[in-house]
């Protein structure tokens, strides 16, 4: 993922973890959890649908012994 497209993201991400439910009031889409945000990119736009779990979140690393 390219940096442009996480910096669009991120805030997102961070409200979907904190446990926002809803963005966009009901006009986009009537599901709670879920966040549609499109990378800014003029030429190439990716829109990401950023979808909350009850899922608990891993270690990202992991020390070796």
């Amino acid at each position: 993922m390219c940096d442009c497209a996480w910096r669009t993201m991120n805030q997102y991400v961070f409200a979907l973890s904190s446990g926002v439910r809803r963005f966009y009031g009901d006009e986009w889409t009537n599901r709670d959890g879920i966040a549609i945000v499109t990378c800014n990119d003029g030429f190439r736009p990716v829109t990401f649908l950023l979808e909350a779990t009850d899922e608990e979140a891993g270690p990202f690393y992991r020390k070796e012994d």
